[in-house]
Formats: structure tokens, C-alpha cells, sequence
């Protein structure tokens, strides 16, 4: 019998049996797990979402994510990124429309070129409605500091 079809057949009494489907299961799992992690569809509960800092720090990830690739959509020359891995993009939130659920999170890690050549911080504000499934970013508003 040539090599293939031995390869073939060793596999097949490989996740037959009790220990084959244990395999499988542990496997589908696994695939489960993962998915799951890299949904895009954050799920929040609605009596997290009507309170300020649960809803905010549990959607804060994604409003990074969202708000970090407008900013650098907008810029209009070089930018630069000044936090480190264990710093925040977005430092501070607060609500832009409680009613409607809007959550405004503010941050200054942005670091914009001048004319001159000189990096200036940006301020910026990305307001996001958690509850929003296809479109949360509703807005992005930037304030570059005059240099020095």
C-alpha cells in the first residue's frame, strides 16, 4: 500500500472511536472560542450601556480601534502615535448625549507635523453609540495645539 493512502488511514483511525471524538469535540471547541473572541459584534448589556462607566470602559477597546483609524484618515500630514502599549488612546469619556446614548471619549496621544517639521499633540474626540451594530463611530473632532 503506498505512503498516502497509509498517511489516509491513520488519520481516519485516528479520530474514530472515543478518543476520536473527544478530539473533535475539544477542536470544535477551540473554533468556537475563537470566533467568538474575534466578533466584531460586542454584545453590552442594556443596564450596562445606560451606566456611564460600565458602558464606556466595556466598548472602550472597539471606540480605540474605530477612533485611532479616522484620526489617521484625517490627518492631513504626518502622524504619530505618542502612547505606549500600556497606555491608553482614549483617556477620558463622558456622556455627548445621554438620552441617546452617545458616549464621547477624549485623548491627546496624537502627534501631528507641522509645517515647520515640528511634531504638535493633537486633542481629539470620538464620539461613539455603543448600541449603533453597524455604524457606532458618529463623530471625530480634532484640535491640534499651536507649537511651542
Amino acid at each position: 500500500m503506498p505512503m498516502a493512502g497509509a498517511g489516509s488511514q491513520e488519520l481516519k483511525i485516528g479520530l474514530t472511536g472515543e478518543w476520536g471524538m473527544m478530539k473533535r469535540l475539544f477542536v470544535l471547541i477551540l473554533a468556537g472560542a475563537a470566533l467568538a473572541a474575534c466578533s466584531d459584534d460586542t454584545e453590552i448589556d442594556a443596564s450596562c450601556l445606560a451606566n456611564l462607566q460600565c458602558g464606556a470602559e466595556a466598548f472602550k477597546e472597539k471606540a480605540e480601534m474605530l477612533c485611532k483609524s479616522r484620526i489617521e484618515d484625517m490627518a492631513k500630514s504626518d502622524l504619530k502615535w505618542s502612547h505606549s502599549r500600556d497606555q491608553e488612546l482614549l483617556s477620558n469619556y463622558a456622556w455627548k448625549d445621554k438620552s441617546k446614548g452617545i458616549i464621547a471619549y477624549f485623548g491627546s496621544k496624537a502627534l501631528i507635523q507641522t509645517p515647520s517639521g515640528k511634531y504638535v499633540t493633537e486633542e481629539y474626540e470620538c464620539d461613539i453609540d455603543p448600541r449603533n451594530k453597524t455604524s457606532p463611530l458618529v463623530d471625530v473632532q480634532v484640535a491640534t495645539q499651536t507649537a511651542q
